[in-house]
């Protein structure tokens, strides 16, 4: 990545994200009677913006743009949570697509989410992302 392309990503604060998660985890939990994949997208936003969180808070970083790290693991949630070192029952299935031979890997989750794949395994998915946000309460 040029230093150019890096100084034109929009940075921020390990507060901002930790608000962004509990904005996005919030509205989810309003949204609970719907069950498509808006809801399991702002799911899916909601722990992406918490892990991170989690992430520059154990590297003493209050920043995106002093930890270009953070910014690096885009959308791969297993890529975070191997970064920190959490136990392997909480890394995510990959999405497998309704009628389709194909998967899906976790740090494009959000594409299918966003684009109304039928996900087969939404559930576990979904269950996954939910054990994700009771480790992150112990620490954020």
């Amino acid at each position: 990545m040029s230093g150019e392309e890096y100084m034109s990503r929009l940075h921020f604060t390990r507060r901002e994200l930790t608000r962004a998660y509990k904005t996005h985890y919030e509205t989810y939990l309003s949204l609970q009677e719907e069950k498509g994949g808006s809801t399991a997208l702002l799911l899916f936003y909601a722990v992406e913006c918490g892990l991170k969180a989690v992430w520059m808070k154990r590297k003493n970083c209050e920043e995106t743009q002093k930890c270009p790290n953070v910014i690096d693991f885009s959308h791969d949630l297993n890529r975070i949570l191997r970064e920190l070192k959490v136990r392997p029952e909480l890394l995510l299935p990959r999405g497998r697509v309704a009628k389709k031979q194909r998967t899906v890997d976790v740090k494009y989750l959000n594409q299918a989410f966003r684009y109304g794949y039928n996900i087969e395994n939404q559930h576990n998915i979904i269950q996954g992302l939910l054990r994700i946000v009771d480790w992150m309460k112990g620490e954020i």
